[in-house]
């Protein structure tokens, strides 16, 4: 459904229902078997340690800054 206000058209979106339903055939770690399937596992999770290390060592520095 579109709406006409002047030069300004309006549409309205509807997001379709979601459930919490898991689809038959779709177990397992989706976004790990997706990733793969692209051939970006590796790297995507590589990068994501490094995140995770950085924001440690950030949490680490903060804390010890609190400190002294």
């Amino acid at each position: 459904m579109a709406e006409n206000l002047g030069s300004i058209r309006i549409c309205e979106f509807r997001m379709p229902k979601m459930t919490l339903d898991i689809e038959k055939g779709k177990t397992g770690t989706l976004s790990e078997d997706f990733l793969k399937e692209q051939g970006t596992y590796e790297e995507t999770t590589e990068r994501a340690v490094k995140r995770v290390l950085v924001f440690q060592v950030v949490q680490l520095m903060k804390k010890y800054l609190e400190l002294n």
